[in-house]
């Protein structure tokens, strides 16, 4: 139950501030995102991320502003992280922090190894063989699905006459490709969930990858579902039928 409402409040981004979240305790019914959202947004707007800025640098992170929202047994504790200036606006996430707020969650290496894992567990199969990796995070990026199959993007700069000019690059470290070319190609596809349960169904974030290097490739009644393939060497996005649609369930399930 408060997975679903952090992941929701993790999509609800705002313009000057990501969030670090520390959790206690646990609700007994289920709690309101839309709540919890507007209560934070109401909050996150009162507060002055330039000034917060300059004053982190002083006096360090465990000295920015905090609130506690409280529903039943489960207390949270939520700290404001003020963006840089040229991040305002422009990310994607509203929870920046695990709950210690020691590090940067890193998602994409725990999906590599879920994938790496299940690549060799029935040995070498002769059919179509479906990886399904349900991600428990507060909330699951395409950029880390990618870089979970195909390697790490970084970004270089090569100088010339004390002038840059970067290029994007993708390390060989993901679970498809790595040193010496394509890997695990047993698997012929990865199906992604977010956070999937019976709370959260009907909208729970899923994409189909589709091996490029398979031995196999999935069957053509899957890829009727959200996928993701490599097409003229771009990743290409094809629309298909979501999990609500597929169990017959109301949208605002289960509220």
């Amino acid at each position: 139950m408060k997975e679903a409402t952090l992941g929701r409040l993790d999509a609800a981004s705002h313009q000057g501030f990501m969030l670090d979240i520390s959790s206690e305790g646990d609700p007994c019914t289920q709690p309101s995102s839309k709540d919890l959202i507007r209560c934070v947004h109401r909050w996150l707007d009162t507060l002055d991320p330039q000034t917060l800025r300059e004053h982190l640098v002083v006096v360090g992170f465990h000295a920015m502003p905090s609130m506690i929202w409280i529903h039943e047994d489960w207390e949270l504790t939520i700290r404001a992280i003020p963006l840089s200036e040229e991040r305002r606006g422009r990310s994607s996430r509203l929870i920046g922090m695990s709950e210690s707020g020691a590090r940067i969650i890193n998602t994409w290496e725990p999906l590599r190894r879920a994938v790496k894992k299940k690549a060799t567990r029935y040995g070498n199969v002769t059919k179509p063989y479906v990886v399904a990796v349900n991600a428990d995070v507060f909330h699951l990026d395409e950029i880390d699905e990618v870089q979970a199959l195909y390697g790490e993007e970084y970004y270089s700069v090569k100088m010339t006459g004390g002038q840059g000019a970067g290029e994007m690059h993708r390390r060989p470290n993901g679970a498809w490709y790595g040193p010496n070319g394509p890997e695990n190609c047993r698997i012929s596809a990865v199906w992604f969930f977010n956070n999937l349960g019976p709370y959260t169904l009907a909208k729970c974030k899923n994409a189909l990858y589709v091996n490029p290097w398979a031995n196999f490739p999935p069957p053509t009644r899957l890829q009727g579902m959200p996928t993701k393939k490599i097409e003229d060497e771009r990743l290409v996005s094809i629309p298909g039928t979501d999990l609500a649609t597929l169990y017959e369930l109301p949208s605002h399930w289960p509220e």
